[in-house]
C-alpha cells in the first residue's frame, strides 16, 4: 500500500456562524446553518490544501475539515482509522497548557492510536519527528 496521510483540521462552531444565516439585504435569502458550516469546511479545506501543496507527491495526501463544537471527539473518532495521530498545541492557555494544550491532552489520552504532540514553532519534517530518538529535541 502506498505512504498515505491525512490532513485534518476541525472548524469549532461559533455564535457568529449563526450570525451568517440572516439575509443581510433584501435580495439575499438567508442561509441555513448547514449551508453556513458546508462554507466554513470549505474554507478549512481550501487552506490545508494549499497548505500541503508544497510538499511534493512522494506521499498521497488527503484533506479533510470538519465542524463541530468540540474537536476532541472527532479528532478521537477519526484516530480509530489511523496508525498515528500528529497533533499541535497553538501554546494558549494557562502555563501547563502551554506545554500540552487543552485540545491535544485530550486527544493524547483518548485517542485509539499513538499521538504526537508538536509544541507551537516545530519546524521538522515528519521523517525527522518519526526517527528522532525518544526525548531528543527535534529542531525548529
Amino acid at each position: 500500500m502506498p505512504d498515505r496521510a491525512r490532513v485534518l483540521t476541525v472548524v469549532k462552531r461559533h455564535l457568529g456562524m449563526y450570525a451568517e444565516t440572516e439575509a443581510r439585504v433584501g435580495v439575499r435569502p438567508a442561509k441555513s446553518i448547514d449551508e453556513v458550516e458546508g462554507e466554513h469546511r470549505l474554507l478549512a479545506e481550501r487552506a490545508l490544501q494549499a497548505a500541503v501543496a508544497g510538499l511534493g507527491d512522494d506521499v498521497e495526501i488527503e484533506v479533510e475539515a470538519f465542524v463541530d463544537d468540540d474537536p476532541v471527539p472527532v479528532l478521537v473518532a477519526v484516530s480509530e482509522h489511523l496508525d498515528l495521530l500528529v497533533c499541535g498545541s497553538r501554546g494558549y492557555g494557562p502555563l501547563r497548557a502551554v506545554l500540552l494544550g487543552g485540545v491535544s491532552r485530550r486527544v493524547a489520552a483518548e485517542a485509539r492510536c499513538p499521538v504526537t504532540v508538536l509544541q507551537r514553532g516545530v519546524r521538522a519534517s515528519l521523517e525527522a519527528l518519526t526517527s528522532a530518538a525518544a526525548g531528543a529535541p527535534v529542531g525548529r
